[in-house]
């Protein structure tokens, strides 16, 4: 399957990130897509770094 929560998937995990599909206190950094809600909530209240989606790009060296 390649969608594109897989290939960002991928590409964390190649860099040695893991990714999760819940936010817990262990939680470091959130991708933070059109649709977070209570998952981009909680992160923000446990202090997680937030990246958007094209800071995401813009980070792995993509056009």
């Amino acid at each position: 399957q390649f969608s594109p929560r897989a290939l960002a998937a991928a590409a964390i995990e190649k860099r040695g990130g893991r990714v999760t599909e819940n936010v817990s206190a262990r939680t470091t950094h959130l991708l933070a897509g059109s649709h977070s809600g209570s998952k981009l909530a909680k992160a923000e209240k446990l202090g997680c770094k937030i990246i958007r989606e094209n800071e995401f790009i813009a980070l792995l060296g993509a056009p």
